[in-house]
């Protein structure tokens, strides 16, 4: 554990890495290695230290936020879905659950049948019904990687709503019943064989239309719709502890989620008028 042998290291991650975070990720997981051999790893040496600024310095330029997926878009993409089509609808399906579940592509699909697990990915299983929601069981997720642990997400029933997932979820399985619980979320039967809505479908569909919204596909991923998520929590005034569980984030690394714009930037100035007049009185 010599700090120019640590330094090496670091800068080959770099070269593979989009963002600050995984870096220290991959520090710290070295780190936890070492204290495994019983060797002491100084990661404030000055060269790991500066080399770790450099880092950042220059993934931070490179790191690019997708635009978040707002709840506009959800309302145009469901009035113009091919429902004649079981996938596109799974796919409407996948992305109502994943925005006001704020769930990471992770969870919601697998990338192909093959790798499907009934312990990362959703099933049909993992969703319960409740007089007024439904609770998505989660027992694994990048945060909560522990099979002692799991983490529950509802969802609210709103009925009359102009979106509800809840609802939409219930038409969904009973359109296309499972044989079993365990079966993938998002997923129906056609020919005697089991069909798969898997993360590259989900991905090619979102750009399929927002292309034909007219927006730039490019900008856009499966990420654009938890983004949408914590910045559609954080504008409907949701505390930042609850906006915090309900994403399962365990740090505030959630807070880069949020997309401000001009409104929410003019909070601030706006709050601290209303504050002086309530003080002093209006002219």
């Amino acid at each position: 554990p010599q700090p120019l042998t640590v330094a090496r290291f670091l800068t080959v991650v770099s070269t593979k890495v989009t963002a600050h975070g995984t870096l220290m990720n991959k520090l710290s997981a070295l780190v936890k290695f070492y204290n495994l051999c019983d060797f002491v790893l100084d990661v404030h040496h000055p060269i790991i230290d500066l080399l770790v600024k450099a880092c950042k310095k220059d993934l931070s330029v490179i790191a690019r936020p997708k635009a978040p997926i707002e709840p506009g878009h959800l309302v145009l993409i469901e009035s113009m879905l091919d429902k004649s089509d079981p996938k596109h609808r799974l796919f409407y399906v996948a992305m109502l659950i994943q925005f006001f579940a704020c769930l990471r592509k992770s969870n919601l699909l697998p990338t192909s049948l093959r790798a499907f697990s009934s312990f990362k990915h959703l099933t049909r299983g993992d969703f319960h019904f409740v007089p007024d929601a439904v609770v998505i069981t989660l027992p694994w997720t990048k945060t909560l990687q522990n099979k002692s642990d799991i983490m529950t997400v509802p969802i609210a029933d709103v009925p009359g709503s102009v979106i509800n997932p809840v609802q939409v979820y219930r038409d969904l399985i009973r359109d296309f019943p499972l044989p079993s619980p365990k079966l993938p979320a998002f997923s129906y039967a056609a020919g005697g064989k089991l069909v798969v809505l898997t993360q590259q479908e989900y991905i090619n569909l979102l750009k399929h239309y927002l292309q034909r919204l007219n927006l730039p596909p490019e900008a856009f991923s499966s990420h654009s719709v938890r983004r949408g998520s914590a910045t559609c929590m954080f504008r409907s005034g949701v505390p930042q502890k609850l906006l915090k569980a309900h994403g399962g984030w365990s740090s505030s690394c959630y807070e880069r989620y949020i997309a401000l714009d001009h409104a929410d930037k003019l909070l601030p100035s706006s709050k601290m008028v209303s504050f002086i007049n309530n003080l002093y009185g209006s002219q």
